[in-house]
């Protein structure tokens, strides 16, 4: 059995508040405030992945610019010498 319990409703019963009648029980009360923190933490985890894939975004931008062709050749050159020696290994 599957039951959605949506945000408004995490909200309206880690408050105590009644939902057409009757009272929620410690353990259901206890169980929202936590969907909610979970959902905070979540939220400022998701916020600071961002954060980074944006600085890593600027930075990798930054030094292909600053130094793309030459790096470019490089990276080539060695994922060659890597191809080289992987293909020797399972020869």
């Amino acid at each position: 059995m599957e039951i959605k319990v949506w945000d408004k409703d995490l909200k309206l019963i880690a408050n105590n508040q009644k939902m057409g009648g009757g009272s929620h029980t410690a353990l259901e009360i206890a169980l929202a405030r936590k969907c909610l923190d979970l959902q905070n933490a979540l939220h400022k985890v998701n916020e600071q992945q961002r954060t980074y894939f944006d600085a890593l975004t600027s930075i990798y931008c930054l030094v292909d610019k600053k130094a793309g062709e030459n790096i470019r050749q490089r990276r080539a050159k060695d994922l060659k010498n890597e191809l080289k020696s992987d293909l020797k290994q399972s020869a």
